[in-house]
């Protein structure tokens, strides 16, 4: 018998942080229905993506306007 064991490695980054949370709804109900599942959420205001994602990802959403109450860039 072999068995393959899969690891995830992904460096998950910052795609917006402060968001409310009507934004956040916003955002995850986008990457959802655009079949983007890997995301995590953190302390409630702040959306992390695959590091290899995040830049075509938060050059989609800011040109729509999505996240307006929060940062698109961690200084």
């Amino acid at each position: 018998m072999i068995a393959f064991v899969v690891s995830s490695n992904n460096e998950y980054v910052v795609l917006f942080s402060d968001l409310n949370s009507s934004d956040v709804s916003t955002i995850v109900t986008y990457l959802e229905t655009n079949g983007i599942t890997d995301y995590r959420l953190e302390n409630g205001d702040t959306v992390l993506v695959p590091a290899a994602q995040e830049p075509y990802l938060k050059m989609r959403l800011v040109a729509q306007d999505y996240g307006t109450s929060g940062f698109a860039y961690n200084y």
